[in-house]
């Protein structure tokens, strides 16, 4: 290595050194030492880099914690508890409560908003089983109605065919007749 970049070293490794530890320590300023010393700095700056991004997640975490816990406590004190009274299985039931709110779209969380909203879901329901009771009831009327309509197609078809079958004997019978009438007449005239 050329001594300029030994001194660029040097000056970088006794840099560092005095940032780190605040004084600069004495070592014999040799390429291998170098090696070591600027090797194990640009360790140490990848290692700060790592640890100064997993503070400043850690802080904006505990920001959006703090966020999180201040909503919750407001939420808490709109319903008259306070946050020190929650415990795993009520801060699961203020979720699911929490929940049910915002599917009903209720914007004040008094227990009588919450009837008011379930009864309204409860009649929305009620409604909609009654649509759907009268649609399945005009559903049936319609198949009894096709039933019938089928039945009198069928009544029809017998009857044309009768009549169609009659029409032919009908027709045979009077080709029958005319021929009797025809023969009659040219034996009349023979006597």
């Amino acid at each position: 290595m050329s001594a300029e970049g030994i001194s660029e070293r040097h000056g970088q490794v006794m840099e560092w050194l005095q940032n780190t530890l605040g004084e600069t320590p004495c070592f014999e300023a040799n390429e291998t030492t170098l090696d070591i010393l600027h090797a194990a700095m640009c360790k140490s700056s990848a290692s700060n880099k790592r640890s100064m991004l997993l503070c400043a997640d850690a802080k904006q975490r505990q920001i959006d914690y703090d966020k999180e816990r201040t909503r919750l406590s407001l939420n808490l004190s709109s319903v008259g508890l306070s946050s020190g009274v929650v415990d795993k299985p009520s801060s699961m039931a203020l979720e699911s409560l929490a929940s049910v709110a915002n599917s009903i779209q209720l914007d004040d969380v008094h227990w009588a908003s919450f009837h008011v909203g379930l009864s309204q879901v409860n009649q929305t329901v009620e409604e909609n089983k009654m649509v759907s009771v009268e649609a399945q009831q005009q559903q049936d009327e319609m198949m009894v109605h096709i039933k019938q309509a089928l039945v009198q197609v069928n009544s029809l078809k017998q009857l044309h065919g009768r009549l169609a079958g009659g029409a032919a004997a009908e027709a045979e019978t009077t080709a029958r007749s005319v021929q009797e009438v025809s023969f009659c007449s040219a034996k009349a005239q023979q006597y």
